[in-house]
């Protein structure tokens, strides 16, 4: 009997057969990989996350990728977060839909107004569906 290796690292270890595409979109050819490799693929808990994180980190430094929290961010990195956050706010169609909605309606009760912007099709900038705290940052932007 012959003896199956990895297809990528060539290792005849424990061997598991990865599908190329996915079974669940049809998928019907594999090819043999070892845990390491195919813990690789799927990005399992065959490797030690913590070092490629910190190989990751280290890697993004090398690039000149600044790390940190946003409030060591200087002045300037912070206003044009900022900047960046309300234009896309107000660039953002449906919002802009649901806030004229919103004004034509008689109720300020946020339950009420989340309902009918649900009942009539109205979706928020990520395309969900409204709650009474959305409509609040809604009306006060």
């Amino acid at each position: 009997m012959e003896n199956i290796v990895c297809f990528e690292c060539g290792i005849d270890g424990e061997i598991h057969n990865h599908h190329v595409v996915p079974k669940s979109k049809g998928g019907t050819k594999t090819v043999p990989l070892c845990t390491i490799c195919h813990g690789k693929i799927h990005d399992r808990n065959f490797l030690n996350h913590k070092q490629l994180t910190r190989q990751g980190l280290a890697n993004a430094k090398k690039r000149g990728v600044k790390l940190g929290k946003p409030e060591n961010l200087n002045a300037a990195g912070r206003k044009k977060g900022l900047d960046k956050v309300i234009e896309n706010k107000l660039s953002n169609e449906n919002w802009n839909q649901a806030k004229e909605f919103i004004s034509k309606l008689g109720t300020n009760h946020l339950t009420n107004i989340a309902s009918l912007l649900n009942e009539n099709g109205y979706r928020t900038r990520r395309g969900c569906m409204f709650t009474p705290g959305t409509v609040k940052r809604l009306i006060e932007n």
